[in-house]
């Protein structure tokens, strides 16, 4: 599969390569979407995927059985979905990065990278000017006038 075709990229050498590479994009998709954030004990044998299980729920009995064959008695983390469409309603709604980092319980900084990810910048957030002082407004400056 190519990378241009995938949701998400991830390192080589993890959990989420791996399943791209040998289950297909559209199985990390659906696992990140019922189990994402969650550590996952991939069971040794199918004898344990009854259909209540989480995985057999999540990506269908024909790929669960497939990931124990690579994974079984492993302890794996599914990556979070990434929803970039959090940050873009927030934005759209008028909210200011602080209060998106608020609600969404991350980092300014964060919201920052995802909206550049994106290419949208937050109309809403006042940027600073660097404005350069009128010939003998130095002398008049409090801050400047001092040193």
């Amino acid at each position: 599969m190519s990378a241009a075709k995938r949701h998400d990229y991830f390192a080589p050498d993890t959990f989420g390569r791996a399943v791209q590479d040998h289950l297909g994009d559209d199985v990390m998709l659906r696992l990140r979407k019922a189990l994402g954030g969650t550590d996952l004990r991939v069971p040794v044998r199918d004898a344990v995927l009854l259909n209540d299980h989480p995985l057999v729920q999540a990506i269908g009995r024909d790929d669960a059985l497939r990931l124990i064959e690579i994974f079984g008695g492993e302890m794996v983390y599914v990556p979070l979905l990434r929803n970039d469409n959090a940050y873009l309603a927030a934005v759209n709604a008028g909210l200011s990065n602080p209060e998106i980092a608020r609600r969404l319980g991350v980092s300014v900084r964060h919201v920052r990278r995802v909206l550049a990810r994106n290419g949208k910048q937050n109309p809403s957030q006042q940027h600073r000017t660097i404005c350069a002082l009128r010939p003998g407004a130095a002398a008049r400056h409090p801050l400047v006038a001092a040193e």
